[in-house]
């Protein structure tokens, strides 16, 4: 089964491709969830003993630092020690959490695009050179071509037909990111080709289908999530292995006998290189136990992101070093 990576997580993964910046960046701005006691630096089986750090890859008020907080408060209400919130916008604030102190209370917050960032030169190390994988946060497959409610193409097959038989003429609006990466492996697995219209933001191709300027765009579900309801647009599916819980009636594209699969965009907890294990097993369990939570979680899926299954720290590190080579491999096309 073809099965490539896609960049970037449903609308948490939206605002941090929009904080991508200079390598070297401004500063940030700091938050308390709750207090704590101070304690020792180095990370024990009994961490946390004190206020925890992490350093948010966005800027606050956006979506992944909304995302950030929710888990901070769970964060103290499960250790009794705060998570305290620091957001720096672009690339700096992966180069922060990469240098912090590596004493088992500095964290930071990773997404899929940061596997594009040295490729691109925007920082000089990978996911493993300069940090330790602690937690998944969560991840979303809902990523998929969406059409007007009276477009003529009822079915993603519909689609993928009328492309072969009319090869780079139906206009797709995309944007950058893992949107247009879905388009060019989609386009991959099933051995078309449309006539891509690069837009800006998710508000400038939600104009330009509900205009008629594009017959279909690639977008996240919670992008157009309003226009789905509203029954003004159609989502043909998403390519992920089952349903989504958090958006059941869009059916996959396997379900419509097409072979192929796009792995979900993420957000991760990751902390300096060195750091104590203790403090990261001890990281990887309290998320744990937070995502145990069905009504906290029922909050999360209710922004479309989840998390489909529990990664012990080994899992993530594979996990991450297939999401590293399959990123290439996305790269590659984009490219050529």
């Amino acid at each position: 089964m073809k099965k490539l990576f896609s960049f970037l997580l449903a609308l948490c993964m939206t605002i941090s491709l929009a904080a991508c910046g200079q390598q070297v960046g401004s500063g940030g701005t700091s938050s308390t969830a709750g207090s704590g006691a101070s304690g020792s630096t180095q990370g024990g089986s009994d961490w946390p003993i004190r206020p925890v750090n992490i350093t948010v890859a966005a800027s606050a008020g956006g979506a992944t630092d909304i995302l950030v907080r929710m888990y901070a408060e769970k964060f103290q209400e499960v250790t009794g020690q705060p998570l305290v919130v620091t957001n720096i916008s672009g690339a700096s604030a992966y180069v922060t959490a990469s240098t912090a102190s590596p004493d088992g209370y500095n964290f930071g917050t990773m997404s899929t695009a940061f596997l594009t960032y040295k490729h691109q030169g925007m920082v000089d190390f990978t996911w493993d050179e300069g940090y330790e994988m602690a937690a998944m946060v969560g991840t979303s497959a809902l990523i998929g071509f969406v059409v007007p409610s009276d477009s003529p193409y009822e079915t993603i097959n519909d689609l993928v037909d009328a492309a072969k038989a009319n090869p780079g003429t139906i206009t797709v609006g995309n944007g950058q990111g893992t949107p247009y990466y879905w388009q060019l492996a989609f386009q991959k697995a099933t051995n078309t080709d449309f006539y891509t219209v690069h837009l800006g933001d998710t508000n400038e191709l939600n104009v330009a289908l509900l205009g008629g300027q594009v017959d279909v765009v690639v977008s996240r579900y919670t992008a157009v999530k309003p226009y789905l309801e509203s029954g003004d647009f159609r989502m043909l599916c998403i390519a992920a292995e089952e349903r989504s819980e958090s958006a059941p009636d869009i059916p996959t594209c396997l379900e419509s006998s097409l072979d192929f699969t796009f792995s979900p965009e993420f957000v991760v907890f990751v902390a300096p290189k060195e750091t104590p294990v203790e403090a990261l097993e001890g990281m990887n369990k309290v998320m744990g136990e937070i995502h145990s939570d069905e009504e906290f979680m029922a909050e999360i899926m209710a922004l479309g992101q989840e998390v489909t299954q529990e990664y012990s720290i080994e899992e993530l590190n594979s996990f991450m070093e297939n999401a590293q080579a399959e990123i290439m491999d996305v790269i590659a096309l984009a490219e050529s």
